[in-house]
């Protein structure tokens, strides 16, 4: 019988067959983000053998969780000052508020089309919120998925997930609210109210409805759980702790996530929509033109869930477009719509036009809504 030989095929192998697990710990929300981007950052260093990584992290203090794609003077009511530090996280969704004692978890696949071979990209976010899920089940807790993010208890909302592939590096985020709400204070959100027509959340605490049950303590027996789900088979957990140059790393990308000064929603060239409702919530944009009316740039921001390559590579092909409701409305379909990326939360990518044209519409000398 001959041999069938794979040439570049990179397959785990049973001794690559390891989760890296980095127990529980007290810290910010902005030192847990900055230590995911690191992580997730060193899956592309070819020079480094990378594993799927789990982290848990319990807030010693706490923040405003910015979604990726959320504009923070839109998103955020910044008239009267916020009452903790605001970190953009590095997936999308809805601000939520992060209070003592919340968990930030992120699980960080490397390679991840040679763990889940069939599925593809639009069901990898499934697939690992199941893991998650499951293994938090396997510990007794019984939480579920309702819309694109969030995680219920009884119909309540009680955490929020989060989905972004970087490379073939792919990153779930999960916030749990555990003495605190999930939901952000209303008299903190800059959006306006959501009509009986969006998904309807209404929060609870975890510590409520598990009334005297402990709350999750994210135990050896929880990674291994991850660990059965991913490999099916033989396989290791290893503790690890980072290192003082990996430290000196993590502070270094602080910065980046932390929302030091809040600019305005639109100056001087730039021209925003309003925000346009869909099922999770908003979506708005911000453009502007050149000399020859076409788009000189494109930002879209709103509570949705993307991939951030593919809203980077929509931003990038509407520049010098002309301002054309119609070829505006294909490049939209042939970016989001392409199997190579993803967008939940939207129940239809109009959203996303219309948002762009109402942005347009905004210059004084271009009716483009009559285009």
């Amino acid at each position: 019988m001959s041999m069938r030989v794979l040439y570049n095929a990179d397959y785990p192998l049973s001794g690559d067959r390891t989760l890296l697990y980095y127990p529980p710990c007290e810290t910010t929300l902005n030192d847990a983000v900055a230590t995911t981007s690191h992580l997730v950052a060193s899956m592309s260093r070819p020079s480094e053998k990378v594993f799927p990584t789990l982290a848990v992290f319990r807030m010693s203090e706490p923040a405003v969780s910015l979604g990726r794609f959320q504009h923070p003077t839109v998103a955020l009511n910044t008239g009267s000052g916020l009452p903790a530090p605001v970190v953009r996280r590095l997936t999308g969704g809805p601000a939520a508020w992060m209070g003592t004692g919340s968990v930030y978890l992120s699980l960080i696949i490397p390679n991840w089309p040679l763990w889940f071979p069939s599925g593809g990209l639009r069901s990898l976010p499934k697939l690992l919120n199941d893991m998650i899920l499951g293994a938090l089940r396997k510990d007794g807790f019984s939480l579920s998925m309702s819309a694109a993010d969030s995680v219920t208890k009884r119909g309540f909302e009680v955490g929020r997930m989060g989905f972004d592939v970087v490379d073939n590096t792919a990153l779930l985020e999960l916030q749990l609210g555990t003495q605190e709400s999930i939901a952000l204070p209303p008299e903190l959100c800059g959006y306006p109210a959501l009509s009986e027509d969006a998904f309807p959340r209404r929060s609870r605490t975890l510590a409520e409805l598990l009334e005297t049950r402990e709350l999750p303590s994210f135990p050896p027996s929880f990674a291994r759980a991850i660990g059965e789900a991913l490999f099916h088979e033989k396989f290791d957990v290893r503790d690890s702790a980072f290192t003082w140059l990996e430290r000196t790393r993590i502070d270094g990308l602080k910065p980046r996530f932390l929302e030091a000064e809040v600019l305005p929603a639109s100056a001087g060239s730039e021209l925003m929509s309003r925000p346009h409702e869909d099922y999770i919530g908003f979506v708005h944009a911000q453009v502007t033109f050149n000399a020859q009316m076409q788009f000189s740039s494109v930002r879209i921001f709103g509570d949705f869930i993307a991939d951030s390559a593919g809203i980077a590579e929509l931003e990038h092909r509407l520049r010098w477009t002309e301002i054309n409701k119609r070829n505006v409305a294909l490049i939209i379909d042939e970016v989001l719509g392409a199997p190579g990326h993803i967008i939940l939360g939207l129940k239809r990518l109009g959203s996303v036009l219309e948002a762009i044209m109402d942005a347009a519409s905004r210059h004084d000398h271009w009716d483009v809504m009559n285009n």
